[in-house]
């Protein structure tokens, strides 16, 4: 699990798809789009949203604030224990 934000005005360049991962995402503030597989669903504060196995899924922020969003994800993508490398701003954040 962890948190996603995405700044006003901006979208994920892509809509990704993992094969065996379900996806479970709270949206905490903002408002925008969840595309999922070529389909526009608008999303905003207090919403539950489910992305099934396979689903090519990506996020743009409509609103004036921060979309953040809460996700859940099982099997998770990254081995137990261990976390995939971020980006956030300028820095690179990166497992040790």
């Amino acid at each position: 699990c962890g948190e996603f934000i995405l700044p006003p005005k901006a979208a994920q360049p892509k809509a990704k798809a993992f094969p065996e991962t379900e996806k479970i995402f709270y949206v905490l503030s903002g408002r925008g789009i969840l595309a999922i597989d070529g389909m526009d669903h608008e999303i905003e504060q207090g919403m539950a949203l489910y992305v099934a196995p396979g689903e090519a899924h990506a996020f743009a922020n409509t609103g004036s604030d921060e979309l953040r969003l809460l996700w859940f994800e099982a099997p998770p993508q990254c081995p137990v224990g261990g976390y995939m490398p971020q980006e956030q701003g300028w820095k690179r954040i990166a497992p040790d």
